[in-house]
């Protein structure tokens, strides 16, 4: 196993994770953030916090995420439906026009 910022392996961390109560209205954990752990590149600015999150938060995250996916799947599938919609009128008029024309 990868060690990670503090030390530990991932797996100590998974079962060093407390249980989150079930049947609560709020199933969020209040865990006081960790110091920032500096990087261990000295010409790299960026810190890493070496606060764990609870499984909650992963699954809340991946329901967002896959929310999002499906919105813009749809507008995406809406906006290519307005834009053949537009093309066949315009396709009309063009005929239209131009058999005015003759």
């Amino acid at each position: 196993m990868k060690p990670n910022v503090v030390g530990s392996t991932h797996s100590d961390l998974f079962y060093s994770l407390p249980l989150l109560p079930l049947n609560t209205s709020s199933a969020r954990v209040h865990r006081p953030h960790a110091p920032l752990v500096e990087a261990r590149r000295p010409n790299v600015v960026h810190r890493t916090s070496a606060c764990v999150h609870s499984p909650m938060l992963f699954q809340t995250l991946f329901y967002r995420l896959t929310l999002l996916r499906i919105l813009r799947r749809s507008f995406l599938v809406k906006t290519q439906l307005l834009l053949n919609d537009f093309s066949t009128l315009r396709d009309e008029v063009v005929s239209t026009v131009g058999n005015q024309r003759r």
